[in-house]
């Protein structure tokens, strides 16, 4: 691929985990302006190709950060997994009740896939939101609280996602 086509081809990246820090420019004194000869620009990102597949293995050089239209230079790049926050939204209402196992494995999977420093919750809905679980990385709490929920009362999802 040449430079050229490559360098457009990363601009097309959906950029969404990095740490970059730039000099801080010249200003005049003010509250929005840095005291200090340095200012940290916390950027995370996360780079995927036209076909959603995660990019790897890029560094600072495959990045331009700009202020007000003006390249700044990159004086620290990072690059590596940053841990997630999840929220399992079950119905437990009884109309569930012949899909609860269903449900429970499903959700089993997506907490078994979970990364250690990942966190999850457990919200369950009837006529209300019933938290379950807390945020917690402990993933085996989550898949406790996904197993003894049990299905039951009736549903009002429009209700629930309105109610304290």
């Amino acid at each position: 691929m040449a430079h050229t086509e490559r360098r457009r081809h990363i601009g097309r990246l959906l950029l969404i985990g990095t740490v970059v820090l730039t000099q801080a420019p010249r200003c005049a004194r003010s509250s929005a302006c840095s005291t200090t000869a340095w200012r940290w620009c916390r950027s995370p990102l996360t780079v995927t190709d036209a076909t959603g597949n995660y990019v790897t293995g890029l560094d600072a050089g495959n990045f331009t950060v700009l202020e007000n239209g003006v390249a700044q230079p990159v004086a620290f790049f990072a690059s590596g997994s940053v841990p997630i926050d999840v929220t399992l939204v079950l119905d437990t209402s009884s109309s569930m009740v012949a899909d609860m196992p269903l449900v429970r494995t499903a959700a089993s999977g997506l907490i078994q896939s979970l990364r250690p420093g990942d966190r999850g919750a457990v919200l369950g809905v009837t006529k209300s939101v019933s938290l379950l679980e807390a945020f917690t990385s402990d993933h085996e709490a989550l898949e406790r609280a996904v197993g003894a929920v049990p299905a039951k009362g009736s549903t009002a999802v429009a209700t629930a996602s309105t109610s304290r």
